[in-house]
């Protein structure tokens, strides 16, 4: 679990493409009281969210800090 890192903000997960571009797999994205399991890629991201990923410890240690 990770909160969103600012650069996200106001982004899709379309948009970012994780998968692609960091190996990692969006499970869950969203309020932390309101996860939104499996979101779509046309969620946006905001502030104060956080994403549920999985993926390797070095792929995950590649994804932007806030």
């Amino acid at each position: 679990e990770i909160k969103v890192p600012e650069i996200f903000v106001g982004r899709s997960l379309r948009e970012l493409n994780l998968r692609k571009n960091f190996s990692v797999n969006v499970l869950a994205a969203g309020p932390i009281k309101r996860l939104s399991v499996n979101p779509r890629a046309s969620y946006i991201l905001e502030e104060d969210h956080v994403l549920v990923v999985m993926g390797l410890m070095e792929d995950l240690q590649k994804l932007p800090q806030e």
